[in-house]
């Protein structure tokens, strides 16, 4: 059960926090909603007891797990002031976020993309690529990024988190900065991948993308305290 403390914290920011968290906790509400429509919409176009649709996300939910773990391990070689041990236990929550996330939120969010506007023509392609961006690039940076810190929290990591309201404020103060260096990167892929790349591959290039995007994340996620730049 979650300790007494945490829950008034998790009132405290739904319900009586700042203007901000409300209007960004609505909004991810909001995209996130969207997103298991999506789902739904690309779910129903497939026969999910097939063995192929099995084999699919079995495969899926393995290389989102490694997609992240990777990104994280590279995350904590980069962040590590010397040759300290990788964080085990921090490499298992995050392949148990990426086998989700990586794994069946984003393929389906891609397919249901496909499935809601098929064709390659530019309408269709920039309509694609809003859908992915408009909630990959905000709503998906955030959960990622909340999650992590989530997890730093209930593990109590040195250095990480106090408290929920740290973790959400955290998040705040860095999100702007993560969709400008999102939005860099991902609505070019996008529209190369719509426009380019068949869906069979598109997996396969995503994972790609996602492992760098994953380790960038990670980086972000693992800082609480406000950085020079953001202070």
């Amino acid at each position: 059960n979650m300790p007494a403390r945490h829950r008034s914290e998790w009132y405290d920011i739904l319900f009586t926090h700042s203007k901000m968290n409300n209007l960004t906790l609505r909004a991810i509400a909001v995209l996130m909603t969207l997103t298991l429509l999506c789902i739904t919409a690309s779910n129903a176009a497939v026969n999910p007891s097939s063995v192929a649709t099995k084999a699919i996300i079995r495969r899926n939910v393995i290389s989102g797990a490694a997609i992240f773990t990777a990104g994280d391990a590279a995350a904590q070689r980069y962040t590590s002031t010397d040759k300290e041990p990788l964080d085990v236990d921090r490499l298992k929550s995050t392949a148990c976020l990426g086998a989700v996330w990586s794994g069946i939120v984003v393929p389906n969010l891609y397919a249901a993309a496909e499935n809601v506007l098929p064709g390659r023509s530019k309408s269709r392609v920039l309509g694609k690529m809003l859908i992915t961006c408009g909630v990959l690039s905000t709503g998906g940076n955030y959960v990622t990024m909340l999650s992590r810190r989530m997890i730093q929290l209930m593990r109590g990591v040195e250095g990480g988190p106090t408290s929920l309201r740290e973790c959400v404020d955290s998040c705040n103060r860095d999100i702007g900065h993560v969709v400008v260096d999102d939005l860099k990167l991902w609505p070019a892929y996008d529209i190369m991948c719509f426009s380019l790349i068949p869906p069979r591959l598109r997996t396969f290039t995503t994972a790609i993308m996602s492992s760098s995007w994953a380790m960038y994340i990670s980086i972000v996620s693992s800082r609480t305290a406000p950085s020079e730049e953001t202070a």
